[in-house]
């Protein structure tokens, strides 16, 4: 999800941050690297993050544009939490397509 909040490894604008659009991508973003995690052969753990599969969009979209208005989310926007999480979220990404990769599964994800 912080990935979404990053892009070419700058902070988005604040102006982005609640917006429907920048919570669709989170939806989406989560939703393909659920399906394919489970296509790897990897059981989601714990099982109730599987329903975010079943879920409808809209509904995830609006959860994700009330959290991206949190205090929580603000915080994580502040330029030395945002500059020292690049680093990870950009190592843990390249780690998943490496995984998906050598379990030969086709992703619509796109490393940030």
């Amino acid at each position: 999800m912080l990935s979404v909040l990053q892009s070419e490894n700058k902070i988005i604008d604040k102006k982005r941050i609640g917006t429907r659009k920048t919570a669709r991508q989170i939806t989406a973003t989560l939703k393909a690297y659920l399906l394919a995690i489970q296509k790897a052969g990897v059981s989601i753990d714990p099982p109730m993050l599987k329903m975010v599969l079943k879920f409808p969009n809209l509904f995830l979209d609006l959860f994700f544009m009330t959290w991206l208005r949190t205090k929580m989310v603000r915080d994580m926007m502040l330029p030395d939490y945002a500059n020292n999480a690049n680093n990870e979220i950009v190592q843990l990404s390249h780690d998943l397509m490496k995984f998906l990769n050598q379990n030969d599964v086709k992703s619509e994800i796109h490393v940030q």
